[in-house]
C-alpha cells in the first residue's frame, strides 16, 4: 500500500513489514548502489566509477526538476523521474 495512513486500526498489521521511503537515504551512493545492481540485472555493462558518475548526475537532474516555483515536486519523485529518464541511456 503506498501512503497508507499511520494509526489506523488493521487487521493486517501482523502480515506485512512497514516500508516508509526516507529522503535522507536518497543520496548518490544509494542510488550508485541500486544502479549497478539493476544494470547487472539487465546485462549491461557499468563500472563502479560509472554507477557513481550516473548517480551523481541523477542528483543534480533531481535538484533542477524541484526548481519549480509554486509546486515543487518532492525531492523522492524528483530523484525517481530523474532516475527514470537516466536509466533510458544505458
Amino acid at each position: 500500500l503506498i501512503d497508507y495512513p499511520s494509526n489506523i486500526p488493521t487487521r493486517w498489521k501482523d502480515f506485512w513489514i512497514e516500508d516508509a521511503p526516507d529522503p535522507t537515504h536518497a543520496n548518490d551512493s544509494a542510488i550508485a548502489k541500486f544502479v549497478a545492481q539493476w544494470a547487472m540485472k539487465k546485462k549491461k555493462k557499468l563500472g563502479d566509477d560509472d554507477a557513481t558518475t550516473f548517480a551523481k548526475d541523477v542528483i543534480a537532474a533531481a535538484g533542477t526538476k524541484r526548481n519549480v516555483p509554486n509546486n515543487p515536486p518532492s525531492l523522492l519523485q524528483s530523484i525517481h523521474d530523474a532516475l527514470k529518464e537516466k536509466l533510458k541511456e544505458l
